[in-house]
């Protein structure tokens, strides 16, 4: 036993910091240090003090981090490292693969693209022969030696083809994957990591599945975000599939093709909701067909937002471009027509009001008045969605209280823009869009609105 571990591991930590990471790992694989027992601790780099071990600069020094130990591979040298790491640093809680330099790429998997000449204009700095020549291929194997992992992050490296053994780490609990253009998998392959509580797969061009392949991991999932425009339409399945997961605080779809009907909710659905993001291709979940649609949904949606306020705080709706009930506006911001649909709270009343922005908060934002989904502040519970007041018609208070109400300032009505507590909507008495010729009027009679912008309307 060499003789450092004589000493406690708070002061191997102290020593560690001043050594770069390469000669701790050759120190470490020549004997001179040996690997701790503590479950909690990665040798006694981690200890007690969760040391994290950076390699992403070659010159940087290890730092005390609250995060867990981790090893990102972001070129040759940090590869070639990664022998010496698994054998010095087998309890690796974090692993990174990340885009190498333009003449590396890893080893082709199964099912690899044979694009060759799309696959070299996407990665490759030269557009030669010669440049293609002398492309260096990695090995992934190594990647299986660090069993006990518990996030694996890949983003941009060059992968081509199925790596089935990525999505064989029986302890893994978080996967990033990000920005792969090659690399085919489906969400049954994620499925396949029983301990997986967070999953976050952003533009992987190859993605597929549905998403109803995840319902066996619905005790651990606490998070889904699967994003990246047209890149994620083939995920499908339906919505509903996902409403029974009691820890997921977090659903991020809006790119998918998943369907459903939001007007299916209720409130025991979807139990630990915090966070949420809905596709298109759901009804109710981002855009609307017709206008006559928006009260049915808002008032299906009211129970989850009673139950956690925060749920819509930064979420809005539109009118769909392609609705019948859509009409050409102004394309200058404080003339746009109110095509936005938002949930307003105030205290413990719930409502919602279309307005002519998103939640930004912005002074050119105007609203219509709020549509109350309660008549009187609501008591312990939700209301049944039937016995709800929603639509065009006047809520139960006074024009005036309602005015009162929708000028107050922003910050006190949640998630929503406003217009400050001196400020008129345009909008005022006007509990849904105005119709064509009603918004070209209005706008004529504001005098603040140049005569030009009326040309196109």
């Amino acid at each position: 036993m060499g003789t450092i571990d004589i000493l406690g591991t708070d002061e191997k930590a102290v020593i560690f910091r001043y050594l770069n990471w390469p000669e701790i790992l050759r120190d470490a694989f020549c004997g001179r240090w040996t690997i701790g027992d503590d479950d909690d601790a990665t040798g006694a780099l981690v200890a007690s003090r969760n040391f994290a071990l950076h390699n992403s600069r070659r010159n940087q020094r290890p730092i005390f981090d609250s995060r867990p130990p981790q090893y990102t591979v972001g070129s040759p040298e940090d590869y070639n490292a990664l022998a010496w790491v698994a054998c010095v640093l087998p309890r690796l809680r974090t692993l990174s693969l990340n885009r190498l330099p333009a003449d590396y790429r890893y080893d082709n998997g199964g099912e690899s693209v044979e694009e060759e000449a799309e696959r070299k204009s996407a990665f490759d700095s030269s557009d030669d022969e010669e440049g293609a020549a002398k492309m260096h291929e990695l090995g992934v194997d190594i990647v299986q030696s660090f069993r006990l992992v518990e996030q694996l992050n890949i983003r941009g490296a060059r992968l081509n083809g199925t790596y089935p053994n990525f999505f064989n780490f029986s302890h893994l609990k978080q996967l990033h994957i990000g920005y792969m253009q090659y690399m085919k998998f489906d969400l049954e392959m994620v499925a396949r990591m029983p301990l997986l509580e967070e999953v976050s797969l952003l533009h992987c061009k190859r993605l597929s599945g549905d998403i109803g392949s995840l319902g066996v991991l619905k005790d651990t999932l606490r998070s889904i975000q699967i994003a990246g425009d047209s890149n994620c339409e083939k995920i499908g399945g339906r919505l509903m599939d996902l409403s029974d997961f009691p820890r997921l605080h977090a659903l991020r779809l809006r790119d998918t093709s998943i369907v459903g009907d939001v007007r299916d909710l209720r409130a025991h659905h979807f139990p630990a909701l915090r966070q949420v993001d809905l596709p298109e291709s759901v009804f109710g979940g981002r855009t609307f067909e017709r206008i006559a649609d928006v009260p049915e949904v808002m008032a299906a949606l009211s129970c989850l937002q009673r139950r956690s306020p925060e749920l819509f705080r930064t979420y809005s709706w539109t009118l769909s471009p392609n609705s019948p009930d859509h009409y050409r506006m102004s394309n200058i911001p404080e003339y746009r027509a109110p095509f936005n649909v938002q949930f307003v709270m105030e205290g413990m009343r719930l409502g919602w009001r279309w307005s002519s922005g998103g939640y930004y908060a912005g002074p050119w934002v105007q609203h219509c008045e709020t549509n109350w989904l309660d008549p009187e502040p609501p008591g312990v519970g939700c209301p049944p969605v039937g016995n709800t007041v929603a639509g065009a018609s006047c809520p139960s208070a006074s024009f005036e209280e309602q005015l009162s109400l929708s000028d107050m300032d922003p910050f006190n009505i949640l998630g929503l823009a406003g217009l400050g507590s001196s400020a008129r909507s345009r909008y005022s008495g006007f509990y849904e869009p105005p119709t064509q010729q009603q918004y070209r009027k209005l706008l004529e009679q504001d005098p603040s609105v140049p005569r030009q912008y009326l040309s196109n309307i």
